[in-house]
C-alpha cells in the first residue's frame, strides 16, 4: 500500500509487511545501493545526528566501545565516537529484528533525480501481553526533522488499524525532541514506569507513552491523503 499526503506530494509512504530484502541495483555497487543498506544508514545517521550536539549524553552511551571509527570522525571526542558506535549497533539490531517477520513498517521515499531515496521510516509490531492487545511502535527516524515527515509516518501507522486501537511507544529520557513530538503533536499520554517495563520491556532510562485512536482522529488523517492505493 502506498500513501501520498496532500502536503507531501513529493513523497510516497509505502507499507512493508517485513524488512526489505537485499536487491542490488547494480553489481558494481556490491549491493551498497540496496534499500536495506539505505535503511540501515537512515537509522544510524538520524539517531547520531539528533544527539551528537547534546551535552547530556547518558553514561551508558559514553562508555560504549569504539569498535569502528569512520574517517570523518577520527578526530572527534570519545563521547562522540561512543555515540556513533551505539547508533551503529542499534541500527543493526533494529533491522535484524525486523527481518524476523513479526514487525511491519512504513518507509517514506523521495524522488531525487529519478531515484527513490529513503526519507524516513517507522517500524511497528502487534503485541498481546498479559491480556492487553496493543501496537508497539518500535522505531522511527527521518532525515529532515521539523518538516512533519515523522508526524506523517505516525499517521500512516495510526490509520493502518481500526479506531480504538491502543498504541505504545518509548524513547530515551534524554531525547526531548521525541518526547515533545509524542506529547504535544501526537497527543500520546505518559505511562508509568511499571507499564513501560511490563509492556515494552524498557528500563528506567526510557519514557513510555500510550494513545488510543478515535473515529474522528482517523477521519482527520484520511482527509490529509490525496492518494491511497
Amino acid at each position: 500500500m502506498t500513501i501520498i499526503f496532500k502536503n507531501f506530494k513529493e513523497l510516497e509512504f509505502e507499507y512493508n509487511n517485513c524488512a526489505p530484502t537485499w536487491k542490488s541495483q547494480n553489481k558494481a555497487t556490491n549491493k551498497l545501493g540496496s534499500n536495506l543498506v539505505q535503511l540501515y544508514c537512515l537509522l544510524r545517521d538520524t539517531f547520531f545526528e539528533a544527539h551528537s550536539k547534546k551535552t547530556d549524553i547518558p553514561q551508558d552511551i559514553k562508555t560504549w566501545k569504539h569498535t569502528f571509527v569512520p574517517e570523518n570522525l577520527k578526530d572527534s571526542s570519545s563521547d562522540i565516537l561512543s555515540l556513533y558506535n551505539y547508533s551503529l549497533s542499534g541500527a543493526l539490531d533494529i533491522l535484524q529484528e525486523w527481518q524476523k517477520g513479526r514487525q511491519h513498517g512504513y518507509i517514506a521515499y523521495k524522488n531525487i533525480n529519478g531515484m527513490r531515496v529513503n526519507a524516513g521510516l517507522v517500524i511497528f509490531e502487534e503485541k498481546n501481553i498479559n491480556g492487553k492487545h496493543f501496537v508497539y511502535i518500535v522505531e522511527a527516524g527521518v532525515y529532515e526533522r521539523g518538516k512533519g515527515i515523522g508526524h506523517a509516518l505516525m499517521d500512516c501507522v495510526l490509520m493502518h488499524y481500526p479506531e480504538k486501537t491502543e498504541f505504545y511507544i518509548g524513547t530515551r529520557i534524554f531525547n526531548k525532541e521525541a518526547i515533545g513530538l509524542y506529547q504535544n503533536c501526537l497527543k500520546f499520554e505518559p505511562l508509568n514506569a511499571e507499564a513501560v517495563k511490563e509492556y515494552m520491556g524498557l528500563d528506567e532510562r526510557y519514557r513510555g507513552f500510550a494513545h488510543t485512536t478515535s473515529r474522528e482522529e482517523l477521519a482527520l488523517i484520511r482527509n490529509k491523503i490525496s492518494s491511497l492505493n
